[in-house]
């Protein structure tokens, strides 16, 4: 995702991050995006790259709500079983789609080691609030803010060191916050760059599958 808006930022007249060049998009992907970057910035480039991918919407969030609690009060409970117990509250779901929602919030045994250096539910809030943005069309203020945040980590990837402290300076976010997304565009990549939806009860906040939750984990 991050290599498809460097394209767009490249079609602008803009400098090249040439370690994000080594993938090669369609014509349609990049004309999709171009347009998509231009209305709605770097969050429009994120609605674009999506609109082709599969997202699990397959359970509401109060039976989601439910195997996670489940699941923390068993640790051990296999997701065979986990399914059995569900379903028996009137739910149609298959072992599959429960472990899908286990990992989600990295409590698989596959992802007990990601479990303990990432943390879950802060990643599957700022996915929700990314695909609230993509949503969201009226949301202007923090679109233009994600935006914002994309391209000062963006010039300060590129800017030499002894001029770093000018992106910080003309990045309107103070060291504090500057470091903080940095920090955060560094752990989870474009994710980093979005504020975290809301808090509700257990922490549970939404129905993505593994695959949606670590998308940007892979480009940090």
């Amino acid at each position: 995702m991050l290599a498809l808006a460097e394209n767009c930022m490249i079609r602008q007249g803009e400098n090249a991050l040439d370690f994000l060049l080594n993938r090669t998009f369609s014509d349609d992907q990049l004309e999709s995006a171009g347009q998509a970057f231009k209305d709605r910035g770097i969050i429009g480039v994120a609605d674009s790259y999506f609109k082709n991918k599969v997202v699990n919407n397959f359970v509401d969030i109060s039976v989601e709500r439910k195997l996670y609690t489940l699941k923390r009060g068993f640790n051990s409970l296999p997701a065979t079983k986990a399914a059995k117990i569900i379903n028996g509250f009137e739910y149609n779901l298959t072992k599959e789609q429960v472990l899908q929602i286990f990992a989600s919030y990295g409590l698989t045994r596959d992802l007990k080691p990601l479990a303990e250096r990432y943390d879950f539910i802060d990643i599957n809030r700022r996915v929700e609030q990314l695909d609230r943005l993509t949503k969201e069309k009226s949301d202007y203020e923090e679109l233009e803010k994600t935006h914002g945040r994309y391209l000062a980590i963006r010039n300060y990837l590129l800017a030499r060191r002894g001029s770093r402290e000018t992106v910080i300076k003309n990045s309107g976010m103070g060291h504090g916050l500057f470091f903080y997304f940095w920090k955060s565009f560094k752990e989870y990549g474009l994710l980093g760059l979005v504020t975290h939806f809301p808090q509700v009860e257990n922490g549970i906040i939404s129905n993505y599958s593994l695959a949606n939750c670590l998308f940007c984990i892979k480009l940090s």
